[in-house]
C-alpha cells in the first residue's frame, strides 16, 4: 500500500495503475490471485485517460488441459497426503459431487487444517507444491506439463534443463502468461496502438477433442479477436506485430 501510494504521486514520472487480478477470469481455470501494476510515463504528448484492466473471459473446462494418463495408487503418498485425499472426497460427497467423476482438485500437501479442494478450478500453484495437486477423478497428481498448461504456457514448445522439482518450483514462481498477455493487449489498446496477432496450432489443440482449432488459426486482428479463441490459454505459440 506504501509503495501503490508513493507511485501515485503527481510527481510520479509514471501514471501507476494497481489491480487484483485471477488466472481464472481469464480463460484457464487455475484460483491464482496476483497484483498487479501498471505504469505510463507522464509526457506531455500523451493524452490522459485511465486505465482499464482487462475484462474477464469464462474459462475453458479443466479437461481442456489434462492429459489421458493412466491412475496412479495414492498408497506410496504421506500419511498426510493420503488423509487430505480422503477428507476432500467426503466433503466433496456431502455437497453432492462424486469425486470419481467430478474434477475434484485437491491440495494434498497442505496441512489437514489448511487443506483445500475446488471442483474443476485447481488451487492455486505455488513453489512448495511443484509435486501438483491431486486430481480425484484421475486419480494422479497433475503432471508438470499440466501445470505449465494451467500456468498459460506450452510445454511442447519449450526446451528445459531443470530437474523435476526445480521445474515444479519455477512454474510456481512464475506469472500466469493468459493474464500478462491480457494486460499487455489492454496496454495497446490504452496507448492507441492497434496489432496484428499470429497464431500457431499446436498438438495441445489437437489433441484435447479439437477444441476451437478452427478459431485461432491463421491471422487475425485483434481489434476484432474472437473471444472463444483469445480464452484459451495454453498450446498456442503467439506473436504480435503493433503499428502506430
Amino acid at each position: 500500500l506504501l509503495l501503490e501510494n508513493d507511485l501515485s504521486k503527481p510527481s510520479s514520472a509514471y501514471e501507476i495503475y494497481t489491480g487484483v487480478l485471477n488466472t481464472a477470469d481469464y480463460g484457464i481455470p487455475h484460483n491464482r490471485t496476483r497484483w498487479y501494476c501498471v505504469g505510463f510515463l507522464r509526457t506531455p504528448l500523451r493524452k490522459k485517460k485511465d486505465f482499464k484492466f482487462p475484462q474477464t473471459v469464462t474459462s475453458l473446462p479443466i479437461s481442456s488441459f489434462l492429459d489421458k494418463l493412466a491412475s496412479t495408487s495414492n498408497n506410496e503418498e504421506a500419511a498426510t497426503v493420503r488423509e487430505n485425499i480422503s477428507n476432500a472426497e467426503k466433503q466433496s460427497r456431502d455437497r453432492g459431487l462424486d469425486p470419481s467423476k467430478d474434477a475434484i482438485i485437491i491440495d494434498v500437501d497442505a496441512s489437514k487444517s489448511k487443506m483445500t479442494w475446488k471442483n474443476g478450478v485447481s488451487p492455486c500453484l505455488t513453489r512448495s507444491r511443484y509435486r501438483g495437486h491431486w486430481l480425484s477423478h484421475l486419480k494422479r497428481r497433475m503432471t508438470l506439463n499440466e501445470m505449465m498448461r494451467l500456468q498459460g504456457m506450452c510445454p511442447e514448445s519449450l526446451t528445459t534443463t531443470s530437474s523435476k522439482v526445480e521445474l515444479g518450483r519455477q512454474i510456481g514462481n512464475s506469472m500466469s502468461v493468459n493474464v500478462i498477455q491480457k494486460i499487455l493487449e489492454a496496454m495497446c489498446s490504452h496507448m492507441g496502438y492497434s496489432f496484428t496477432e499470429k497464431v500457431e496450432i499446436c498438438s495441445v489443440c489437437d489433441t484435447n477433442e479439437g477444441i476451437i482449432s478452427a478459431t485461432h488459426s491463421g491471422e487475425r486482428s485483434a481489434a476484432n479477436d474472437d473471444e472463444t479463441a483469445s480464452q484459451h490459454g495454453c498450446g498456442r505459440r503467439r506473436s504480435f506485430q503493433i503499428e502506430n
